[in-house]
Protein backbone atom coordinates (compact mmCIF):
# COMPACT_ATOMS: atom_id res chain seq x y z
CA UNK A 1 0.00 0.00 0.00
CA UNK A 2 1.31 3.50 -1.26
CA UNK A 3 2.34 6.10 1.58
CA UNK A 4 0.16 8.61 0.49
CA UNK A 5 -2.80 5.93 0.11
CA UNK A 6 -2.08 4.74 4.00
CA UNK A 7 -1.67 8.47 5.38
CA UNK A 8 -4.92 9.65 3.72
CA UNK A 9 -7.40 6.75 4.64
CA UNK A 10 -7.46 7.54 8.15
CA UNK A 11 -7.83 11.29 7.22
CA UNK A 12 -10.85 9.95 5.09
CA UNK A 13 -12.18 8.08 7.96
CA UNK A 14 -11.94 11.02 9.68
CA UNK A 15 -14.02 13.30 7.69
CA UNK A 16 -16.96 10.59 7.00
CA UNK A 17 -17.38 10.40 10.68
CA UNK A 18 -17.46 14.25 11.20
CA UNK A 19 -19.64 14.57 8.59
CA UNK A 20 -22.41 12.46 9.51
CA UNK A 21 -22.30 14.16 12.79
CA UNK A 22 -25.61 16.27 13.67
CA UNK A 23 -24.11 19.38 14.86
CA UNK A 24 -26.61 20.20 17.97
CA UNK A 25 -26.90 24.68 18.78
CA UNK A 26 -28.52 25.53 21.20
CA UNK A 27 -29.13 29.47 21.60
CA UNK A 28 -26.00 29.57 24.30
CA UNK A 29 -23.67 27.37 21.80
CA UNK A 30 -23.96 29.58 18.02
CA UNK A 31 -22.14 31.42 15.97
CA UNK A 32 -20.76 34.49 17.66
CA UNK A 33 -22.26 37.55 17.27
CA UNK A 34 -19.10 39.92 17.28
CA UNK A 35 -18.29 40.60 13.38
CA UNK A 36 -14.72 39.45 13.84
CA UNK A 37 -15.54 36.08 15.88
CA UNK A 38 -18.77 35.45 13.33
CA UNK A 39 -15.91 35.22 10.51
CA UNK A 40 -13.21 33.36 12.93
CA UNK A 41 -16.03 31.06 14.17
CA UNK A 42 -16.30 30.31 10.06
CA UNK A 43 -12.21 30.16 9.11
CA UNK A 44 -12.09 27.90 11.73
CA UNK A 45 -14.57 24.99 10.28
CA UNK A 46 -12.75 21.80 8.78
CA UNK A 47 -10.04 19.82 9.33
CA UNK A 48 -6.62 20.84 10.48
CA UNK A 49 -3.18 19.05 11.19
CA UNK A 50 -0.14 19.20 14.05
CA UNK A 51 2.89 17.28 13.07
CA UNK A 52 4.23 16.31 16.20
CA UNK A 53 8.09 16.17 17.40
CA UNK A 54 8.11 12.03 17.45
CA UNK A 55 6.52 11.94 13.33
CA UNK A 56 3.28 11.28 14.45
CA UNK A 57 0.00 13.89 13.46
CA UNK A 58 -2.96 15.06 14.80
CA UNK A 59 -6.15 16.13 13.13
CA UNK A 60 -8.46 18.05 14.78
CA UNK A 61 -12.14 18.72 13.06
CA UNK A 62 -13.94 21.66 13.80
CA UNK A 63 -17.77 20.79 12.92
CA UNK A 64 -19.77 23.75 13.80
CA UNK A 65 -19.35 24.41 17.31
CA UNK A 66 -17.92 20.94 18.12
CA UNK A 67 -14.42 19.60 17.93
CA UNK A 68 -13.20 16.20 17.09
CA UNK A 69 -9.33 14.91 17.52
CA UNK A 70 -7.92 12.08 16.15
CA UNK A 71 -4.25 11.04 17.09
CA UNK A 72 -1.74 9.32 14.87
CA UNK A 73 1.45 7.23 15.27
CA UNK A 74 4.14 7.70 13.42
CA UNK A 75 3.39 5.05 10.61
CA UNK A 76 -0.17 7.11 9.91
CA UNK A 77 -2.04 4.58 12.27
CA UNK A 78 -5.07 5.62 14.29
CA UNK A 79 -3.42 5.92 18.18
CA UNK A 80 -6.20 7.31 19.56
CA UNK A 81 -9.75 9.57 18.56
CA UNK A 82 -10.16 11.77 21.68
CA UNK A 83 -12.74 14.31 22.31
CA UNK A 84 -15.31 13.53 19.95
CA UNK A 85 -18.32 16.01 20.29
CA UNK A 86 -16.13 18.47 22.58
CA UNK A 87 -17.81 21.89 22.20
CA UNK A 88 -16.12 25.01 22.26
CA UNK A 89 -16.97 28.68 21.96
CA UNK A 90 -15.23 32.16 21.04
CA UNK A 91 -14.78 35.22 22.96
CA UNK A 92 -12.58 38.23 23.68
CA UNK A 93 -10.89 39.86 26.29
CA UNK A 94 -9.50 43.18 25.19
CA UNK A 95 -8.03 42.43 22.08
CA UNK A 96 -6.93 38.37 23.03
CA UNK A 97 -9.05 35.79 21.51
CA UNK A 98 -10.09 33.29 23.64
CA UNK A 99 -10.83 29.46 22.39
CA UNK A 100 -12.78 27.90 24.73
CA UNK A 101 -13.95 24.15 25.53
CA UNK A 102 -15.10 21.62 27.02
CA UNK A 103 -16.67 17.78 26.81
CA UNK A 104 -20.31 19.00 27.41
CA UNK A 105 -22.22 22.24 26.48
CA UNK A 106 -22.87 22.89 30.38
CA UNK A 107 -19.42 23.51 31.39
CA UNK A 108 -18.54 25.85 28.40
CA UNK A 109 -20.65 27.83 31.26
CA UNK A 110 -18.83 27.41 34.27
CA UNK A 111 -14.76 28.60 33.39
CA UNK A 112 -13.64 25.96 36.25
CA UNK A 113 -14.96 23.15 33.91
CA UNK A 114 -13.46 24.02 30.72
CA UNK A 115 -10.67 24.66 29.54
CA UNK A 116 -8.88 27.54 27.51
CA UNK A 117 -6.53 29.11 25.32
CA UNK A 118 -5.52 32.22 23.39
CA UNK A 119 -5.73 31.40 19.40
CA UNK A 120 -4.96 33.64 16.11
CA UNK A 121 -6.02 32.88 12.72
CA UNK A 122 -3.87 33.55 9.73
CA UNK A 123 -5.30 32.31 6.73
CA UNK A 124 -4.58 28.39 6.44
CA UNK A 125 -2.22 28.36 9.95
CA UNK A 126 -4.17 28.48 13.21
CA UNK A 127 -1.76 29.19 16.39
CA UNK A 128 -2.98 28.10 19.88
CA UNK A 129 -1.00 29.51 23.15
CA UNK A 130 -2.01 28.06 26.13
CA UNK A 131 -1.41 27.80 29.94
CA UNK A 132 -1.08 32.36 29.59
CA UNK A 133 -4.67 33.50 30.47
CA UNK A 134 -5.14 33.40 34.69
CA UNK A 135 -7.84 32.03 36.25
CA UNK A 136 -8.77 29.34 33.22
CA UNK A 137 -8.31 26.08 33.03
CA UNK A 138 -5.54 24.67 30.57
CA UNK A 139 -4.60 21.61 29.01
CA UNK A 140 -1.15 22.14 29.86
CA UNK A 141 0.56 24.53 32.50
CA UNK A 142 3.60 25.48 30.30
CA UNK A 143 2.85 27.98 27.46
CA UNK A 144 3.58 26.80 24.28
CA UNK A 145 2.86 27.64 20.80
CA UNK A 146 1.10 24.96 18.91
CA UNK A 147 0.78 25.75 14.85
CA UNK A 148 -2.13 24.11 12.94
CA UNK A 149 -2.68 23.87 8.87
CA UNK A 150 -5.46 23.65 7.37
CA UNK A 151 -5.55 20.33 5.52
CA UNK A 152 -9.33 20.46 4.34
CA UNK A 153 -12.19 23.55 3.98
CA UNK A 154 -15.67 22.84 4.52
CA UNK A 155 -17.69 22.77 1.39
CA UNK A 156 -19.81 25.77 1.35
Amino acid sequence: MSYVFRCSLPLVFLVAMCSFATVARTEDNKAPDDPELKKDFAALQGVWEYHKIDGGRILKTHNGNQTTLAHFDSSGKLASNRGFMTEFKLEKSGEVKIFTFAREHEQLKNKSEAMSYIYRLDGDTLYEVPALLLNRNSWTDKPMIVVWHRVIKPAN
